[in-house]
């Protein structure tokens, strides 16, 4: 069998998956693993993230990768989580990350591949098999290195040709300068229904400075025999660098006052039983002039 071993995009690929989907033990920090014997089925979440090839979000994960898989198992009759598990993913055997207190690494999956996932632990195998997203989600807008204002109303657009099963979403976010999500505040991705392919994003917390914004399609399938909660989460996204700039000051101009009226013609001699069509016309404070015939007898 082969292995890979993590490292390279270890906190990049978890901290992606976390913002999307909150796992067992937190996300971000381990809890202390556990070699348990009991025969309780493992509680088993496991996210898969892909990125179109030649369009790899930087650092997400190696660099002839397009790939980044996370698997948290937990003991549930002890509350602990398990590193004594053998975990693959289509034959790939996943490193124990004892930071994340996850079984992690970088793959190759194209859209549509087939993934299975297989978990053996104490005698016992939980396996899962199930097809990345049909298609990512191409982001429309905004373009590349396009300038986001911080707290204006920014357009995020995409399209996904091909959408999967019933239960499918999608899901967006984005990333600031410190590769931490600003928005959603909450610290998760936003998830919305196929229906929408649309979204501004207005939120006052987007730092100056470069950052990126991500579209992804997302669906989660069970696990057979595994705690019934378990599941394995297929993700394929897309992002777009933006710039993120300052909030423009806000600035109260007091409003101009009227400052003259004038009337023209000014002077005139008109028959008796004619009329004559005199003008208004206002001079204001900030220079500008107004027709007042409307407003004047």
């Amino acid at each position: 069998m082969k292995r890979i071993h993590s490292g390279y995009a270890a906190q990049a690929g978890f901290y992606f998956f976390c913002i999307l989907f909150l796992t067992i033990g937190g996300c971000g920090g381990g809890g202390g693993g556990s070699s348990a014997t009991n025969t309780t089925p493992p509680y088993i979440q496991a996210n898969l993230t892909s990125f179109p090839t030649g369009a790899v979000l930087p650092g997400f994960a190696t660099p002839t990768t397009n790939s980044y898989v996370t698997v948290q198992i937990l003991n549930k009759l002890g509350g602990t989580q398990v590193s004594n598990a053998a975990v693959s993913v289509n034959g790939v055997a996943l490193d124990y990350n004892t930071q994340f207190a996850d079984y992690e690494g970088p793959l190759t999956v194209s859209a549509g591949d087939t993934v299975q996932l297989t978990v053996a632990l104490n005698g016992s195998t939980y396996t899962v098999a199930a097809t990345q997203v049909a298609s990512y989600p191409a982001i429309g807008a905004p373009l590349a290195n396009a300038n986001w204002a911080n707290g204006s109303s920014n357009l995020l657009s995409w399209s996904a040709p091909l959408i999967g099963p019933a239960n499918t979403s999608y899901a967006i976010g984005v990333f600031g300068s410190n590769a931490s999500l600003v928005w959603p505040a909450n610290g998760k991705a936003q998830i919305l229904p196929t229906s929408t392919t649309s979204y501004s994003i207005g939120a006052g917390n987007l730092a100056p400075g470069n950052g990126w914004v991500f579209a992804a399609q997302t669906y989660s399938v069970s696990i057979a025999n595994a705690d019934p909660s378990s599941s394995m989460q297929f993700i394929g996204a897309n992002y777009q660098p933006i710039t993120i700039t300052a909030t423009p000051p806000v600035t109260n101009t007091p409003a101009a006052t009227l400052s003259s009226i004038s009337i023209t013609p000014s002077s005139t001699v008109i028959s008796t039983g004619q009329t004559l069509q005199f003008n208004a016309t206002g001079t204001y404070s900030d220079a500008s002039t107004h027709d007042l015939n409307a407003q004047v007898t």
